[in-house]
């Protein structure tokens, strides 16, 4: 029975976002955060998706990405009662959109370099399209979501939302109660206190942050249960990853959500209830879990000590080490290469290349100065910076739900900056296209969403 559900499962996604495609043009989108997410909701199944999978993950997304975003201008372009108008009251491009264009340019230079400086290009231009994909995605869902509402992106992202709790769903049952769900190599595998604890990164949900940001900005108290009962199973899932960063990161996303609304309307009393609120919901959550998983609590607590004991050793994995292990990527790299980066070399190349993904995998940072040179990884860094803050001051000078869109986005974008001295968040292969979704509709939301034309004929009539 278990086996049949989860055969289906994935096409079930898969329908859901083509029936409300035929209203809601963006919900095609759906489909490719489907790819994106790929283990994690078992999409590998899905075959259609991967005929040409000699091709390389990252192209294949970037080739799916490219024809649904053609497919959705095409359909809003062509349907006669399309229900809202573009926002063009706002500049065409914004710093981000410069900074991200700088990027491609420095991509393109550095092919160029590459294949001057090498006798032998294997896979360089693959390489090259897998890391242009990162900028050009960004690109791809600022334009689609700047043609919807603050409404239907809501819903679409609720959607989105419930993909990754569905997947975590099934996270917990296979790395939590050893239900097996996955067929990937496990990260490592131990046995404690005579439990086998396992971790692994491949079908880890991948959206654990952005969700519980989501369900926390638009807890809905008329449903109460269901969000409580999401937020329950997202967090669950951080628990289960035994990710320390993931954790902290997801209690932080909270406390800046406090703090922000409670400053904004000058309501500071608020933050010692909702404080007090969390911390009490913290502590029975914390109960029920190690009551029902006693040796994963205890084990996930271990991790903690080996903060303190041996901040330095591999397998504390600490950022004191994570630094480390930077440095020395860095102190390979040629002086002529610092400006620039190396481009879109492979182990072919360079055989050390195999190093810098592994450190990359353990600090996003450290593969941006790699492949994009200082200058690159400054570019990123005022990406980011801009971001927040343009969506903080969108947070501060409106109200409703633009407001909360602006936070929510806020909020992730925080969370991203902090992942990438923990993990490869946006450099992660295979998902490179979608590294930076989260600041493409941060930029929409800047730049103005579409409205709608029921709204404001509304509007009109009232005045």
């Amino acid at each position: 029975m278990l086996h049949l559900i989860l055969t289906f499962f994935p096409y079930g996604l898969l329908m859901y976002f083509a029936y409300r495609f035929y209203r809601e043009p963006i919900y095609l989108l759906g489909v490719v955060f489907l790819i994106f997410f790929r283990y994690c909701i078992l999409f590998e199944s899905v075959r259609v998706f991967w005929v040409f999978g000699r091709l390389g993950q990252d192209i294949l997304l970037l080739i799916w990405y490219i024809f649904f975003w053609a497919i959705i201008l095409i359909r809003i372009n062509t349907v006669r009662d399309y229900p809202f108008i573009k926002n063009n009251e706002r500049k065409s491009y914004l710093p981000t959109d410069y900074f991200i264009g700088g990027l491609m340019l420095i991509s393109i230079l550095d092919l160029v370099l590459v294949t001057r400086e090498f006798y032998s290009i294997e896979n360089v231009f693959t390489q090259f399209f897998t890391l242009f994909s990162l900028f050009l995605g960004y690109f791809l869902i600022k334009t689609l979501v700047r043609l919807v509402d603050a409404e239907t992106l809501k819903e679409f992202l609720f959607a989105i939302v419930a993909v990754n709790t569905l997947a975590c769903v099934l996270f917990i049952l296979h790395q939590g109660l050893q239900i097996s769900i996955f067929t990937g190599e496990e990260y490592s595998e131990e046995y404690f206190e005579g439990v086998l604890i396992t971790r692994t990164f491949w079908f880890i949900p991948i959206l654990l942050l952005f969700s519980v940001a989501y369900l926390f900005t638009f807890f809905d108290k008329q449903k109460k249960v269901l969000y409580i009962t999401m937020l329950a199973i997202n967090f669950m899932a951080i628990f289960i990853s035994y990710n320390r960063s993931t954790l902290i990161n997801a209690l932080l996303i909270y406390f800046l959500l406090t703090w922000l609304k409670a400053y904004k309307e000058k309501q500071i009393s608020t933050i010692i209830k909702n404080f007090m609120l969390i911390g009490v919901m913290g502590v029975v959550f914390f109960f029920a879990v190690s009551t029902f998983l006693p040796a994963n609590t205890k084990f996930f607590m271990s991790r903690f000590e080996d903060l303190k004991d041996s901040p330095r050793d591999e397998e504390s994995n600490t950022l004191v080490y994570r630094f480390a292990r930077t440095s020395e990527v860095f102190e390979q790299m040629d002086a002529n290469k610092a400006m620039f980066g190396f481009g879109p070399v492979t182990s072919s190349q360079m055989p050390w290349v195999e190093t810098m993904t592994a450190t990359t995998a353990d600090m996003a940072w450290a593969g941006v100065a790699f492949r994009w040179g200082f200058m690159g990884l400054i570019l990123v860094a005022l990406t980011y910076i801009v971001s927040l803050f343009s969506t903080y001051k969108l947070f501060m000078q409106s109200e409703g739900l633009t407001a909360s869109l602006a936070l929510l986005f806020f909020l992730v974008i925080t969370s991203q900056v902090i992942e990438g001295f923990t993990s490869y968040t946006f450099m992660a292969r295979d998902r490179y296209a979608m590294g930076f979704w989260y600041l493409g509709i941060a930029a929409a939301l800047v730049q103005g969403l579409a409205q709608n034309k029921s709204e404001l004929e509304e509007t009109s009539e009232d005045e």
